[in-house]
């Protein structure tokens, strides 16, 4: 699915407080599915608390998370959920603010 040109899926909104949503776009709109907080460790981990998630396994969980800034505008992460590698890559998507 694509808006404007451009490739939907997943977000990721890390919060300038330590908010943490993830949302899906379908169809259908935007749906939540995960949030919880985060916490800048160092230069390349922070740490994941997930209240809650559409995936029940992460309900609760702490996730220590790896993160690498590839380029001012591309966030890739990997992580580790029992025994899973994970690897997701995330980037900034531009826009404009218009007040009427």
């Amino acid at each position: 699915m694509q808006i404007n040109n451009r490739p939907t899926g997943f977000l990721k909104i890390l919060g300038t407080g330590g908010d943490l949503t993830n949302l899906r776009l379908t169809p259908n709109g935007f749906f939540r599915t995960l949030g919880g907080s985060y916490e800048i460790q160092s230069d390349s981990t922070y740490i994941e608390r997930i209240e809650e998630s559409e995936n029940p396994a992460l309900n609760k969980k702490t996730l220590i998370i790896r993160y690498n800034m590839d380029n001012a505008n591309t966030l890739t992460i990997t992580y580790t959920i029992n025994n899973y590698q994970g690897k997701e890559t995330y980037r900034r998507v531009p826009f404009t603010i218009i007040v009427n």
